[in-house]
């Protein structure tokens, strides 16, 4: 060893009294060749190391980052011409790490149709100083087509010129294969998609987009969509979308929309690059549609209220019972409570409840429809008549699947039906009553019997017979309910204002659905209406009741007939009285007459002598009565008297 040369250099980390590291460098060297002396000295490099170690982990890490995101940087020096790669640059272009990289031998691996926009990139880059981010076709050594975005930043002096290009080269094939598969699915769906970014401009617009809107892909990209679709803005539409911009929180809703004149299903989703996609689905026919159905079921709904029907369905092998809101009012539940088949016959009048039930059963273990009416009673004690109507459907097995039906409120038809018995039933006793009436032989009992017949037949609470004496209208038979509160009802002046005296001056019936409403100061107590019927000119009938309007048609033809068949009975009382009266006068002048006078039947017997009579002829009255005329005819006279008798 020459004297003074250093030997060796060594690198050393030791550690301290306080426990910090130390990297050393220490060097040896020769000091006397006679005795073999060394002189070693030590350098603390720490911080140099420290800083390698940094290098190296960064280093590391960019190309564990190359290469996990298949990205390779690259630098060209302007002066000397000279091309640098990163390893992952070699992978991405698919060659040997000895391959040496030029700027030509670069282009030469873009797509034929691809290195013109290349070349030009790069050409200005280093040229004009201008920056390019390009998505182009790579072409490998092995023939393999990549997508890649190379990306150019040139690098000046500080005299502007460009000294040098740096960029990046990333491998985007799968990002460009999820593109196209993309693009092909919204190619083929049916809504109409658009993507915009985070500034709202359009970024992505399909071919049923375009035709949506009728405006082409190129007039839509980069475009601010506020500006497109002005008529959005103050709408639901706009609250919708600023509020997934916001929130990043993915929505849906049907809504309409004025400037393209129909609805849509829209659909929001938050992009990952800060933007929105927009999928939009006419849904305006299915719009139309839904109306349709829906005006379909209303008027189903309204008929179902219109004529009380309820319809229903029971499924066999599930045992479930669907009934529509209208059976259940009917039923007198509510749409929301549950009905069971069993509940509902239970609500059924006991005599009505084994018929229900039969005919259930018969329906679902034999196949055999159904039509019945019973009568039902709610929940609430209101009784009603309902017709139920049961047709059974057959699985493909043959066998009863569900019953289908429909329940009807027939309470209405049932009270008509009632309403009408009644009034025959009104009508056979009028005319049996009528029959009573024309056997009475005073007005007294003619008056008794239509009151009684009144009272009967109507269901009125006030009922009166009045008769006409003096100018008055005399109250006789009256009857008031015991509940109702009336004044004694006074004898009216035949020319005054009360209904029964306009009723007997017009000869017609007077009917009044608000006594209230008359101007006269007759107190009414409860009673609310009235009718009054003339009968003859001695008669007045009136019924009376606690509530306004309360007297039907049927009511009053009723009693117009009754007052007719009444008057005919007064009539003839008039008459049978007429001929009393007539009768005395001829008894009279029969028995004073100064001539001879007798009565003789039809065969020509005496029946009856006055007292001259009898003194011409010196015989008695019984020694007259049922001798024959001619015994006291002279035979002259004989064929006279015979033709006398013939003519009669």
């Amino acid at each position: 060893m020459a004297e003074g040369e250093e030997i060796s250099n060594i690198e050393q980390s030791v550690v301290d009294a306080s426990g910090d590291r130390h990297d050393l460098l220490i060097s040896v060297k020769g000091v006397s060749i006679r005795d073999g002396r060394r002189m070693y000295t030590c350098r603390d490099i720490t911080g140099r190391k420290e800083a390698e170690r940094e290098l190296a982990r960064r280093n590391d890490l960019f190309a564990k980052a190359q290469d996990m995101a298949d990205v390779g940087g690259w630098e060209y020096d302007v002066e000397s011409g000279e091309h640098t790669w990163t390893e992952e640059m070699y992978c991405i272009f698919g060659v040997p790490l000895s391959f040496t990289p030029t700027v030509e031998e670069g282009i030469a691996h873009y797509h034929p149709e691809d290195r013109p926009a290349i070349r030009e990139a790069f050409t200005r880059a280093v040229e004009e100083g201008e920056p390019y981010d390009v998505e182009l076709r790579l072409v490998t050594e092995s023939g393999e087509q990549k997508w890649v975005r190379t990306r150019g930043d040139p690098q000046h002096e500080e005299d502007g010129e460009v000294v040098r290009v740096r960029g990046t080269i990333q491998d985007i094939t799968d990002r460009k294969v999820q593109e196209r598969r993309l693009a092909q699915i919204i190619g083929r769906v049916t809504n109409a998609i658009v993507e915009v970014d985070a500034n709202w401009r359009f970024t992505l617009v399909n071919d049923h987009a375009e035709t949506l809107y009728d405006m082409s892909e190129e007039d839509l990209l980069g475009r601010d969509f506020w500006d497109v679709f002005e008529e959005a803005l103050g709408t639901r539409f706009e609250e919708e979308y600023r509020d997934v911009m916001r929130t990043r929180e993915p929505t849906r809703f049907e809504a309409y929309y004025p400037g393209l004149d129909g609805w849509f299903n829209i659909q929001i989703y938050p992009n990952e690059d800060g933007g929105l996609a927009f999928y939009f689905e006419d849904v305006t026919e299915r719009k139309r549609r839904e109306r349709q159905i829906e005006r379909q079921n209303d008027l189903f709904r309204r008929a179902q209220e219109i004529a009380d029907v309820g319809a229903w369905e029971y499924d066999v092998d599930a045992g479930e019972f669907t009934l529509t809101d209208q059976g259940r009012r009917i039923h007198g539940f509510a749409p929301e409570e549950d009905l069971t088949p069993s509940q509902s016959h239970e609500l059924f009048c006991p005599e009505d409840q084994s018929k229900a039930d039969e005919a259930f059963r018969r329906a679902v273990q034999e196949g055999e429809p159904y039509d019945i009416e019973a009568c039902l009673i709610t929940e609430e004690g209101e009784k009603r008549w309902v017709r139920s109507r049961g047709e059974p459907q057959r699985g493909e097995d043959g066998e009863v699947a569900r019953v289908r039906g429909a329940i009807q409120d027939i309470t209405g038809r049932k009270q008509r039906e009632q309403a009408l018995e009644d009034k025959k039933e009104k009508i056979k006793e009028l005319y049996g009553a009528t029959e009573h009436l024309l056997t009475a032989s005073t007005l007294d009992e003619v008056g008794d019997r239509i009151h009684d017949l009144l009272t009967r037949a109507f269901d009125a609470p006030i009922v009166g017979v009045s008769l006409v004496e003096d100018g008055e209208i005399v109250p006789k038979w009256v009857s008031v309910r015991e509940d109702l509160e009336v004044p004694p009802i006074q004898p009216r002046d035949v020319q005054g204002g009360a209904a029964g005296a306009r009723a007997l001056r017009s000869g017609e019936t007077v009917a009044v659905e608000d006594l209230s409403g008359l101007e006269n100061e007759i107190d009414y107590g409860d009673t609310r209406s009235a009718v009054c019927v003339p009968v003859g000119e001695e008669l007045v009938v009136y019924l009376g009741w606690a509530e306004a309007g309360a007297f039907e048609e049927f009511g009053l033809r009723l009693l117009d007939i009754l007052a007719g068949h009444a008057a005919v009975v007064l009539d003839r009382l008039d008459q049978i009285e007429a001929l009393r009266r007539s009768e005395g006068r001829f008894r009279r002048l029969f028995q004073e007459a100064p001539i001879g006078i007798a009565r003789v039947d039809l065969n020509g017997h005496l029946t009856e002598t006055n007292p001259a009579f009898r003194s011409l002829l010196g015989l008695g009255a019984e020694d007259l009565r049922g001798r024959h005329i001619e015994r006291f005819t002279h035979e002259d006279d004989i064929e006279k008297t015979r033709s006398h008798f013939d003519d009669l």
